[in-house]
């Protein structure tokens, strides 16, 4: 485990997994809930009652685990097959 968490390429991929999770994530669930119109309503629910905190840190800490677990299942299975 140390030796997955201490490689610059592992925290790379975090970052890019869970920018790509943010954003598919994100966009799915603007059409299932509001439609392809619906971004008045996106507005009005999430930014002008203040929950705009609770969207970012959600989608952050969401995209962050997804990120770290997948990296960490890849380059877990890439040592494993150098072995």
């Amino acid at each position: 485990m140390k030796v997955v968490l201490s490689k610059k390429s592992y925290w790379k991929s975090v970052l890019f997994l869970g920018l790509k999770f943010i954003v598919i994530f994100s966009i799915l669930e603007y059409v299932f809930n509001y439609g392809w119109t619906g971004f008045k309503d996106v507005y009005t629910n999430i930014f002008a009652y203040g929950q705009w905190k609770r969207f970012i840190l959600s989608r952050l800490v969401g995209g962050l685990l997804y990120g770290m677990i997948l990296g960490f299942y890849f380059h877990n299975k890439q040592l494993k097959e150098q072995l």
